[in-house]
């Protein structure tokens, strides 16, 4: 059952892009594996950076594809993805994740070729609350 959820999932995600794709999973339940992203120091200093996004196609699958990826990227705090605006604003700490890093995670988000980030903006830096 799991199988056919995941595998229901993948082609709803992959199918926004209006390119036809197959995609297959084989879900095996002992082979997961529990990924923790590393914890944000409370003295840390967040920078928040707006990034146009281009090459998505939909909400559901694109964008809400980023968020996720860049939400379980160690060192993020927050981060909103719109697709109607093609932004994201990402609050991160550049102590525990660069752009550098933080542009792959998005580009690596679809097929190759994908996404792609048109411009990066730090708007400002702020203490963590």
């Amino acid at each position: 059952m799991k199988q056919i959820l995941i595998t229901l999932a993948l082609v709803s995600l992959t199918a926004c892009n209006d390119t036809p794709q197959e995609a297959v999973v084989n879900f095996e339940p002992q082979q997961e594996q529990v990924v923790e992203v590393a914890a944000i120091p409370e003295d840390a200093v967040l920078t928040m950076a707006t990034v146009n996004i281009e090459g998505m196609t939909c909400a559901v699958g694109c964008a809400a594809m980023i968020e996720k990826n860049l939400a379980g990227t160690s060192g993020v705090k927050d981060v909103t993805v719109d697709f109607e605006s093609k932004a994201a604003v990402i609050t991160y700490a550049p102590e525990l994740v660069d752009q550098t890093e933080l542009k792959s995670v998005i580009t690596e988000s679809g097929v190759s070729g994908t996404y792609e980030v048109t411009a990066w903006e730090e708007d400002k830096e702020e203490s963590q609350p």
